[in-house]
């Protein structure tokens, strides 16, 4: 099949073959993948190479390969992959080839197996948000190994979608691959010391980004980092969001305020203790969706038992199924005992899972409810001919993970599937608890990142100057 370039891959691909070392900011189903490989043709006839592609598993061992056998343009591109087991992978390694593409949890084998005085020259790092945690004392050990091996490419691009997909804190790990500290802070402590401020929150202190932060640290970054926004390039409509409130029944609103106040709670003849603050945050994540873990299991690797205490959001999501009239809907979870109790409520709900068939299934609209935990379905997978609904069952802290769920079956994924037809977000919030808190922090962790965006380039102003090219 010969490549045809969408108006919005030339900036993508202007902006890489004009910096050695930068980061794009753009989101899913934006092709950025094939512009890479278009990109990884030049820098090939320059005599640049090899290329490491550092990406999910998913999108490292099939997305990348796929896209280099779909286009005629990338027939001489020789591709293979580090993802498989010991044996593959070693075979792999001993092929002479253009772009290796690994994982992250096989970084250290790879620096462990690369053969003597073999270096990459150019680096792609495919959702660069996995940096955010390399520090240069302690921090991510993955980040690390990644640093010391490709210090000495000459070509360094970070991908990714939401690059503060926390805040501005994120910023740090991701621009130190690119600039060694120039532009944010030599050190993580001497970038929080001059954009943030530490506050106390009761059992845990918490920074936040000064108000001058939102300006400044987006300008530091302009000339390396920019954002390719893809509403500048589709006529796409926006999702629409509704928020589904649930009251908690009093006794269990009353054991929740227990919860969070003395972080022990009695229940029957069990107790359930919370040891700091980060696990009362997650007991009471709990306690929203319905059902508390006890504090110890049966060992032998079996599931700890939970207690289960209300079923407010089954019934919200009974309504939501209702008013969906027989259309498919996609339910995000987090917590195992939410898949237990949705599916024994809901005979005909499948939980998403590696088995062969399902994603199938969904797509060919065979699959009602699917229930679906954010961190399995974010990369790699099109999920929009399967439906247009999905309901965030529980609530959880990781904006990327929902943003990118949410992608799966998204306006952008709806538009390039032909289908003319809406999205509908759903939230079960649990009234006046954690719940509340958890969707605030991602509407304002949005407001981060849309600050971030504008500084960075991502305005309309190559929609009216890139011309298709068929």
């Amino acid at each position: 099949m010969k490549l045809t370039l969408r108006r919005i891959q030339y900036p993508m691909i202007d902006w890489v073959l004009a910096h050695d070392r930068c980061a794009l900011w753009a989101g899913m189903g934006s092709g950025k993948t094939s512009a890479m490989l278009y990109v990884i043709s030049v820098w090939k006839m320059l005599s640049v190479g090899p290329t490491l592609v550092v990406a999910p598993k998913r999108v490292a061992g099939e997305t990348w390969p796929e896209q280099q056998k779909i286009f005629d343009e990338f027939d001489d591109i020789r591709l293979v992959t580090l993802t498989g087991i010991a044996a593959e992978r070693e075979a792999a390694l001993q092929r002479d080839a253009d772009i290796y593409c690994v994982n992250p949890e096989n970084l250290r084998w790879l620096a462990e197996n690369l053969p003597t005085g073999f270096k990459f020259e150019a680096v792609i790092v495919d959702e660069s948000t996995r940096l955010k945690s390399f520090r240069l004392r302690k921090g991510s050990k993955r980040a690390k190994i990644l640093f010391t091996m490709t210090r000495s490419a000459v070509k360094f691009v970070e991908l990714t979608g939401t690059p503060g997909g926390n805040g501005l804190i994120d910023l740090w790990g991701q621009l130190y691959f690119l600039d060694y500290g120039a532009r944010l802070g030599k050190t993580f402590q001497a970038f929080t010391g001059r954009w943030f401020t530490s506050i106390n929150c009761g059992y845990f202190n918490k920074v936040i980004p000064q108000p001058s932060a939102f300006v400044e640290i987006p300008e530091r970054v302009a000339d390396i980092c920019r954002t390719i926004r893809t509403e500048d390039y589709f006529s796409i409509e926006k999702t629409i969001e509704n928020t589904i409130t649930v009251k908690l029944p009093s006794r269990v609103l009353s054991l929740y305020k227990t919860l969070e106040r003395e972080m022990y709670v009695q229940i029957e003849t069990s107790g359930v203790r919370a040891v700091n603050a980060a696990v009362v945050t997650v007991k009471c994540l709990q306690i929203c969706s319905g059902a508390l873990y006890q504090e110890h299991g049966d060992g032998d690797g079996e599931p700890r038992p939970w207690f289960e205490l209300h079923q407010e959001k089954i019934d919200a999501l009974e309504s939501i199924i209702e008013e969906a009239s027989g259309e498919p809907i996609l339910v995000a979870y987090h917590f195992r005992s939410d898949v237990v109790r949705i599916m024994a409520r809901f005979k005909n709900a499948v939980h998403f899972t590696n088995k062969t068939g399902i994603l199938d299934a969904w797509n060919a609209g065979d699959i009602p409810i699917l229930l679906a935990h954010p961190g399995s379905v974010g990369h790699g997978l099109n999920m929009q001919r399967g439906g247009r609904i999905i309901v965030f069952f529980s609530l959880w802290w990781n904006l990327e993970e929902h943003e990118q769920i949410i992608a799966r079956i998204g306006p952008l994924r709806q538009h390039q599937a032909g289908l003319d037809r809406s999205v509908y977000v759903y939230n079960i919030v649990a009234e006046n608890t954690i719940d509340e808190r958890v969707l605030l922090a991602h509407q304002n962790k949005m407001s981060a990142n849309e600050a971030l965006k504008m500084a960075t380039g991502g305005s309309s102003r190559d929609a009216d100057t890139d011309a298709d090219i068929s």
